[in-house]
């Protein structure tokens, strides 16, 4: 398999695997829980509240009644031409892209159906609670993060996470 085949199967063998595991999750989560009810797993610093968001992640407000869903796909469609536009991408990269495009693709997903997202990941302390949310938006954080890492790497000296390519 050359180069540019590793660089295409990575990152879309994670946003796969993301996006099943986000739509799985979420599946379970309607079928099983009931709407706006935390469940307690760990006391009350780790539950399940199943909700329905119908803003941005971790229930971000953008003011208003902004179209969430055509912005999502417009911002799915950014990446994936960014994505086939630059050739020599670090793992952190590669990594990171597969994470946010699954992530937004799973909620996307859910605005598609739901016309809003299916959260239910809880944390927090007593009142002090952590905007309810899921496996999409852990993925497009966990991707934000590596790209910031990466970005960071690079600025201190150079990349050491290439793939090999065949040249």
């Amino acid at each position: 398999m050359n180069s540019s085949s590793r660089r295409f199967l990575f990152p879309l063998s994670l946003l796969l695997i993301i996006f099943f595991l986000d739509q799985l999750t979420k599946a379970i989560v309607v079928k099983t829980l009931p709407l706006n009810s935390p469940q307690p797993l760990i006391g009350t610093f780790f539950q399940f509240t199943y909700i329905r968001n119908p803003n941005a992640a971790f229930g971000i407000s953008l003011g208003g009644r902004i179209p969430l869903l055509p912005f999502s796909i417009i911002a799915i469609l950014i990446l994936i031409f960014i994505f086939f536009r630059t050739h020599h991408e670090s793992r952190h990269e590669l990594l990171a892209i597969g994470f946010i495009l699954g992530g937004a693709l799973g909620n996307l997903m859910d605005r598609i159906r739901f016309g809003e997202v299916v959260d239910f990941i809880d944390v927090g302390f007593h009142r002090y609670r952590w905007p309810v949310f899921n496996i999409a938006d852990s993925a497009v954080t966990i991707g934000i993060i590596l790209l910031i890492f990466g970005a960071t790497r690079k600025k201190r000296g150079g990349e050491k996470g290439a793939l090999p390519s065949d040249s």
